[in-house]
């Protein structure tokens, strides 16, 4: 089982490029992008969906854990109560995370392990990419082949919280500056991809990114 885990480890530091950013960047549409252009993509976000519904093992940790107002009257997690109790509380936001972060990684190794088993990555597209929006707040950044940062202008990014989460703008900056600055992210990032620009442009950019990450040797 170490051997399996360690060789699992192995092919997501030489084969892995990680997608992460801040909230409301425009990860999810850059990581459809690159799934569009033929390469493996996984991501975070769905493998904790998948993990809270009922029965799976995540929903039975948080059932184990949580009061019974994060829960709808059907038994299903409540969502909103528990983003927006993740915003408002850190100790809940670092329980919650204790509790749910080693099911996540367990799902990808799983999913990595079906890579594995079906032959590897192909020549044509030599790396598989993994979105997820914490990786430099764990400290897992060097797990990871290289790091792509997708960032947007602040104002866009903004506009966009305030949209998709329908909060005020005092609402939506308190949550943006409950997380690293953009800036700071951008700093630690092997590639810096703004989404700031138009459809085509956006598109134009991922091309140029998957191309440069094709020219690098892969290390297995």
């Amino acid at each position: 089982m170490a051997s399996q885990y360690s060789h699992i480890s192995s092919v997501i530091r030489s084969q892995c490029v990680v997608v992460t950013g801040s909230i409301s960047c425009g990860k999810s549409t850059v990581l459809a992008l690159i799934a569009a252009k033929g390469y493996q993509v996984f991501d975070a976000d769905d493998f904790v969906r998948q993990l809270s519904l009922p029965g799976e093992p995540a929903y039975i940790a948080l059932k184990k854990n949580l009061p019974a107002q994060y829960f709808l009257t059907d038994g299903r997690l409540n969502r909103q109560a528990l983003r927006e109790a993740l915003w408002l509380c850190d100790e809940t936001k670092d329980h919650l995370e204790r509790l749910i972060h080693p099911l996540v990684e367990q799902r990808f190794h799983h999913e990595v392990a079906q890579i594995i088993d079906s032959g590897g990555v192909s020549s044509t597209h030599p790396y598989f990419f993994y979105e997820a929006s914490l990786i430099f707040e764990t400290h897992v950044a060097h797990r990871f082949k290289k790091v792509v940062v997708v960032a947007c202008e602040a104002d866009h990014q903004l506009k966009r919280i305030m949209s998709r989460y329908e909060l005020d703008r005092s609402a939506a900056q308190a949550l943006i500056d409950t997380q690293m600055s953009q800036s700071e992210k951008k700093k630690r990032a092997d590639y810096v991809l703004c989404t700031s620009c138009s459809a085509i442009e956006l598109q134009r950019r991922v091309d140029e990114l998957c191309t440069t990450l094709s020219h690098m040797t892969c290390d297995l």
